[in-house]
């Protein structure tokens, strides 16, 4: 932290988030730690992949998360949880070079994966007689079997909308009618024409969230 202090007074506040990262990388490998730029992380899942990019690796065991923004925010930290989740690392730092002074946050789980598989399954209120929605319950089971719990809802939003692409239309502009007028489009996850899908994470309980959708 000292050398990310000292950067952040020389060369100010408002540089690109690249700049704060290779100068920080190239002053950590200076006094003999071992930095990695742009670590990827891949997700796979049976013909699915994204890709991630840890800015900073240090001593192949921390995370660091560079920021080039007005303030830190708890998706910035829930980035760096997940980072550390699927990397199967303990500890990492989110650091904000943009704020007046320096923001840094440590990062830190003791999840592990095998902890991350332990779920169950509710399917009240389900419908089982649609074979596709019986599918996707499947598809979706193996999905977080395999990656786990917790990790960045992005990740399952696109693992889904990957595997519906052989189904239906996927992203879609569907018309909003209130009152037998047309007030807008809204853009919805189809899985066929009679089937939206939506994948969130939620941390408070699903119901007043379901009524809204």
């Amino acid at each position: 932290m000292a050398m990310a202090f000292a950067i952040h007074n020389e060369v100010g506040r408002f540089c690109d988030e690249n700049v704060y990262r290779d100068e920080l990388a190239n002053r950590c490998k200076e006094a003999g730690l071992i930095a990695h730029r742009e670590v990827q992380i891949k997700a796979t899942h049976k013909g699915f992949q994204k890709d991630y990019f840890v800015d900073l690796l240090i001593n192949h065991s921390a995370v660091y998360e560079l920021k080039a923004t007005e303030s830190l925010t708890p998706d910035h930290h829930r980035q760096v949880i997940s980072y550390l989740l699927m990397a199967e690392l303990t500890h990492g730092k989110l650091v904000n070079f943009r704020s007046p002074s320096v923001q840094h946050r440590f990062c830190s789980t003791t999840i592990c994966h095998d902890d991350r598989k332990k779920f169950a399954c509710q399917t009240a209120g389900c419908d089982s007689s649609d074979a596709l929605s019986q599918i996707l319950r499947e598809w979706v089971i193996d999905l977080v079997n395999d990656f786990g719990t917790r990790l960045d809802r992005s990740l399952y939003r696109d693992a889904v909308l990957h595997f519906s692409k052989t189904t239906g239309p996927g992203i879609t502009d569907v018309p909003l009618n209130l009152g037998g007028r047309v007030i807008g489009q809204q853009k919805l996850h189809l899985l066929d024409q009679y089937t939206a899908c939506h994948v969130t994470t939620l941390d408070t309980p699903a119901k007043p969230y379901h009524t809204h959708l």
